[in-house]
């Protein structure tokens, strides 16, 4: 007689606690691979809604937003980026020659700062001391490694090689300029096609500013707008008017007088001159005012420099009408978005001896409306938006990307090196960031003696 089907299964089994572990290993797995195969389709990013927009509150300090939603966020950004590249594009591209760090100078000296960004790291590859402190590249690379840091995989970023010229004026137009030589920096003169704009220090730091203007960290000068207008909106609110009502009915402007570029070498002096005795005037040389305090004012003037004036971006917060001679000899990241007519008119242009300066502000004091709405104008375009940290890192991302188009080159990481018995070793160019920020002299003066044509270092 045939055995039992359960007897002979059971004679030839394993113990059941063993199968039914098997049974659940067996399904484990397979859920498993279906869950692996499934991830692959998804993206641990926030996903890219076609009805996102940009809010303030919630993304002025977001650094990593994704290219389109830069698109969408700041549509106006990058015009001066795309002068760039079009120009170098029609000049035949970038040569890694035009890169050099500039010795052997005849005028002020500039302090030059050679960079590689590789596999999204940051390199700093070339060094020289000179005029304007180690603290502008500090501010200005810190800056960059911080966008560049905020998107999920920065080896997604090209490998470029670029040099920051620290000197207001990079490349300046007489008998200091060498066509062809380009850099980037926080500003050019009108007639300057070859250098790449970037935002200026100004928008991680200004530390030279921190006891007499009061800036320090841009988050920290943008918190402490932010309170003051809300101050005033209340203040004024309590009087039955607004924060525009609340502030102070004049036009401010402190500086340093002896200061001026080749295109307006009297420029601020002119303008005290212009301003002196008037009613609506509180200008003055020296006498500092902090710079958040400034938007205590309904009117502010800008002046250029050496070159162009850093001080642009923080007037730009304030809920204030800016005043700006018209127009301006150097340019800025910002500067294509300044409107100074028109619909969407943000600021109050005047000539740029001053000569209108009075009449303008008589004309807009009789009509506090329309200087009122050119405020909210600046307000809501810039510090609302453009000149927000997550909009400097869009640019800053955007500019690496635009470079690359038109660089002629490939960028390289190594180096050999020789040893002592003759023999080659790889070996890295330069520092990392990371270490490069710590080394001396990290910040300081200007040293008066320092020697214009000496390279520290240039690999």
């Amino acid at each position: 007689m045939a055995p039992k089907l359960e007897t002979a299964f059971r004679g030839h089994s394993r113990p059941r606690w063993l199968v039914t572990g098997g049974v659940i290993i067996l399904l484990f797995f397979a859920y498993s691979t279906f869950q692996a195969t499934s991830l692959k389709h998804i993206s641990f990013r926030p996903q890219f809604s076609p009805s996102w927009s940009f809010e303030t509150q919630r993304d002025e300090r977001n650094l990593g937003l994704s290219d389109s939603q830069c698109d969408v966020a700041f549509p106006g950004l990058y015009a001066e980026l795309e002068r760039a590249r079009d120009y170098h594009a029609l000049n035949g591209g970038i040569n890694i020659s035009q890169i050099a760090i500039w010795t052997d100078e005849p005028g002020i000296t500039h302090a030059q700062t050679r960079v590689l960004l590789y596999n999204g790291n940051m390199h700093v590859v070339g060094d020289k001391r000179g005029y304007a402190r180690r603290e502008r590249v500090g501010a200005a690379l810190s800056n960059l490694q911080r966008a560049i840091s905020a998107i999920p995989d920065a080896r997604s970023l090209p490998n470029i090689e670029f040099t920051i010229d620290t000197l207001d004026d990079p490349n300046p137009r007489r008998n200091e300029r060498r066509p062809g030589r380009t850099v980037w920096s926080w500003d050019r003169h009108v007639s300057d096609e070859e250098t790449w704009v970037m935002p200026d220090f100004g928008g991680w730091s200004y530390l030279g500013g921190s006891i007499a203007g009061g800036v320090m960290g841009y988050n920290s000068f943008r918190d402490g707008v932010e309170e003051l207008e809300a101050d005033l909106a209340a203040k004024g609110r309590r009087q039955g008017g607004d924060a525009w009502e609340a502030k102070v009915e004049k036009a401010l402007w402190r500086g340093t007088v002896a200061l001026g570029n080749s295109d307006a070498p009297r420029t601020r002096q002119d303008l005290v001159k212009a301003a002196e005795g008037k009613s609506w005037s509180d200008v003055q040389a020296g006498n500092f005012v902090k710079q958040v305090e400034h938007c205590r004012w309904q009117y502010l003037i800008h002046t250029e420099g050496f070159a162009w004036g850093g001080r642009l971006r923080y007037l730009m917060n304030c809920n204030s009408s800016i005043i700006i001679p018209w127009p301006l000899h150097f340019v800025a990241h910002f500067y294509p978005l300044l409107q100074s007519e028109g619909s969407e008119q943000n600021f109050i242009p005047v000539k740029s001896d001053w000569s209108d300066l009075d009449q303008t502000m008589e004309a807009y004091l009789s009509d506090a409306d329309s200087a009122r709405a050119i405020a909210s104008r600046s307000a809501a375009l810039f510090h609302d938006r453009y000149l927000t940290q997550a909009a400097e890192a869009c640019y800053l991302r955007r500019m690496i990307k635009l470079y690359a188009e038109v660089q002629n080159f490939e960028p390289k990481l190594w180096k050999e090196a020789e040893l002592d018995e003759g023999m080659l070793a790889r070996t890295p160019r330069g520092y990392d960031w990371e270490y490069f920020s710590y080394r001396e002299p990290c910040n300081g003066p200007p040293d008066p003696n320092v020697n214009a044509s000496k390279v520290d270092f240039e690999e």
